[in-house]
């Protein structure tokens, strides 16, 4: 957890989840890059594939509404 009183800046809500947990959007990490290190996408078959190539799995980020 991040705090502000050390100079961490709260940007606030990002997105909401749907409750009804419609669409799963799956979260990956590269290790190897530089920036843009995370990758997100509903694709389960995308997800996969990314993770056998070695980025990191880390599961479900969110759900978005179908």
């Amino acid at each position: 957890m991040f705090e502000i009183s050390v100079g961490c800046k709260d940007e606030g809500i990002g997105w909401y989840s749907d409750d009804a947990q419609s669409l799963p959007i799956f979260r990956q990490y590269n290790p190897n890059a530089v920036a843009g290190a995370h990758n997100f996408t509903s694709s389960k078959g995308e997800n996969d594939w990314l993770v056998s190539v070695c980025w990191k799995g880390e599961g479900v980020g969110w759900y978005g509404v179908k």
